[in-house]
């Protein structure tokens, strides 16, 4: 009976574990436009999900200067903390050649994602790693992005801070 029980307790610390890994998995560390996931970007689940597959497709598409996903997943008016503009200007800065020899990877972190009807919050830590004049560089700082589900029903990112 006991060796029973710590073999049940043993199950239990197994599954904690795997479970632990996988939740880990799905905040995967960015390096690069191909970088295989284990979940699909274009699932519809709960809202939380759905968020965070954007996120993810909205670094690939960071990575990879990717216009046409770029655009498609900022909302026409989105707003850029410290960037005055337009989405059509901010997308020109994220695709300049002066910014892509610079980012070389995105690693996001810790996220947490808060859904308000139509209206999801996204805060986390990134971490960019980026080339210089001088050689490497990583910065760390938090994020927050705000999405919108749009009439049409798609989600959006109308703020990014």
């Amino acid at each position: 009976m006991k060796y029973t029980g710590l073999l049940i307790f043993g199950f239990v610390i197994l599954f904690a574990k795997v479970e632990s890994l996988d939740a880990q998995t799905k905040t995967v560390t960015f390096s690069g436009p191909k970088v295989a996931r284990q979940f699909n970007p274009e699932f519809k689940g709960k809202p939380e999900e759905e968020i965070e597959a954007l996120e993810h497709k909205l670094s690939d598409a960071w990575l990879s200067a990717d216009v046409a996903i770029l655009s498609e997943l900022h909302s026409d008016d989105v707003l850029v903390k410290e960037i005055v503009g337009n989405k059509a200007q901010f997308i020109d800065l994220l695709t300049t050649p002066h910014f892509r020899q610079k980012l070389i990877s995105i690693e996001k972190s810790e996220m947490r994602i808060r859904i308000y009807g139509d209206t999801a919050v996204v805060a986390g830590r990134q971490v960019m790693n980026l080339r210089n004049p001088d050689g490497f560089s990583t910065t760390t700082a938090p994020f927050m992005n705000v999405w919108k589900r749009m009439k049409d029903g798609k989600w959006r990112c109308v703020a990014v801070a």
